[in-house]
């Protein structure tokens, strides 16, 4: 994962992660960056002023049965805490509902609630 100027993207690249990452994610004071590595939350502090930029080494904050492969986490308006789907690793599922035309389905329960 890389960090570049915008918008004009040419003007830097700086590494974040070189063990990729998904879920990427500033935190709200902007001094650090945060991104989900297999099961964990992964943090990088950064000290960004004008055209300069320096990140630190990422450091695993916490790891568990998160499912970060598939969904995303929100962080809290202060920072302070992650929102997440714990997964169960005993968990099978046994059928998947598979919605067609679902946009037109949409559209004809919100026109129904506006008369």
């Amino acid at each position: 994962m890389y960090v570049r100027h915008f918008p004009n993207i040419n003007e830097g690249k700086w590494t974040i992660s070189t063990g990729g990452g998904r879920h990427p994610a500033w935190a709200p004071n902007g001094r650090e960056f945060y991104c989900a590595m297999g099961s964990t939350i992964d943090a990088v502090s950064v000290d960004a002023k004008g055209n300069s930029f320096v990140a630190g080494a990422p450091e695993m904050l916490f790891s568990g049965p998160f499912d970060l492969l598939t969904t995303d986490y929100t962080l809290s308006v202060d920072g302070t805490r992650f929102i997440m789907i714990e997964s169960d690793p005993n968990a099978r599922p046994t059928q998947i509902q598979v919605v067609l035309n679902w946009v037109e389905e949409v559209k004809r329960l919100t026109a129904t609630q506006e008369q």
